[in-house]
């Protein structure tokens, strides 16, 4: 991978994929990680999932409401063991 790869814009390009309604991800591939950029629209839902890797988020904008944590704040973080149910 160049140093020029490495660097995104994250308001555009990357992998788009819609991954349920409403729910709208940009991804954006490394060698060994990945980010993905998710927008959800307001009143959707991701449906209940798991990954095999640990998940890392932070919601920059909004007032997020997810029930596998307890935040509920933007700016926050949040981490997801690997197999932990999330979404819904």
């Amino acid at each position: 991978m160049s140093d020029e790869s490495c660097f995104h814009n994250l308001h555009e390009g990357g992998i788009v994929r819609q991954l349920a309604a409403g729910v709208n991800a940009r991804i954006f591939p490394g060698v060994n990680a990945m980010l993905s950029v998710v927008t959800i629209e307001p009143r959707s839902e991701s449906p209940v999932h798991s990954h095999a890797n640990e998940q890392w988020g932070v919601c920059l904008e909004g007032e997020p409401a997810a029930a596998s944590t307890a935040r509920r704040s933007p700016a926050e973080t949040v981490g997801a063991r690997p197999g932990r149910p999330r979404g819904g």
